[in-house]
């Protein structure tokens, strides 16, 4: 007899294909009926032709790296914004928006409340050709304003509404306590590093599995689960919105050791 969710229901790694543009690269690190999460790395200098969303709110996160935004406003007349390592523009739905990567390739996280409708304003030949106002893009003041010291590493919030966005950083060594969320559904992207995750599943089995730089993993309600660095880890992750009131401590990661069921 089977109690609850069982390992193989829970375990499945996924590995989001890498897609090549004209531009640079686009990953689609998880898309749900609740939320979607993209990478994108901008090539120095390429332009991303301008598009806008039909259905959805979206947020970008800047990783790494230097980029020339272009979003059109509701007057219709397009501005200029320069985003550095950690700025963030948010973009409506219905918003036209493009981007001009910088002097080095940029690597962008793309968040949304849905599976995006997509929509091209502009050709690539034509947003190659675009002039763009880069001497007066004045620097994004959008950033995040919820950073938190954790005894693992830090979370840093880059979106919170009825879908969530972090940027979760654990040090090589470090663990966060197994917990479980009645609500919450959640995703993680491992932008870099090594992590194990902890997994309590069935009859109160500990099993685990090891996610590396390019692996997605979701966590669904119910799910019992911790986060253990091997090496020094960033995690892209994304979810349903954040509640702390939905986060529910069973072992307290500063004392508990978590030993899986075919361990020695």
């Amino acid at each position: 007899m089977s109690y609850g969710l069982t390992f193989a229901d829970i375990s499945k790694i996924r590995e989001p294909e890498v897609a090549r543009t004209a531009w640079g690269t686009r990953t689609i690190c998880a898309t749900r009926a609740e939320y979607h999460l993209e990478r994108l790395v901008v090539r120095a200098g390429a332009s991303v032709p301008a598009r806008y969303f039909t259905n959805a709110r979206s947020v970008y996160f800047v990783e790494d790296g230097e980029l020339l935004a272009r979003v059109r406003g509701s007057d219709g007349e397009p501005s200029h914004r320069r985003l550095d390592r950690g700025g963030i523009v948010s973009i409506d739905d219905g918003r036209i928006h493009g981007f001009r990567g910088g002097s080095a390739d940029t690597t962008l996280y793309l968040f949304a409340e849905r599976p995006l409708v997509e929509l091209l304003a502009e050709t690539q030949a034509e947003a190659d050709a675009r002039t763009w106002s880069a001497s007066s893009a004045e620097l994004t003041t959008e950033r995040s304003q919820d950073f938190r010291n954790k005894y693992w590493g830090t979370i840093e919030t880059i979106v919170s509404a009825e879908f969530a966005g972090k940027r979760i950083l654990l040090n090589q060594g470090g663990q966060a306590s197994l917990e479980f969320h009645v609500r919450k559904t959640e995703s993680y992207f491992v932008h870099s590093g090594k992590v194990r995750v902890g997994l309590r599943t069935g009859r109160a089995e500990n099993r685990s599995i090891v996610l590396s730089a390019g692996q997605a993993f979701d966590v669904l309600p119910g799910l019992m689960h911790m986060r253990m660095a091997i090496e020094d880890t960033l995690i892209i992750e994304i979810s349903t919105r954040d509640d702390d009131g939905d986060s529910h401590l069973v072992e307290d990661g500063t004392k508990y050791k978590h030993v899986d069921i075919d361990e020695p």
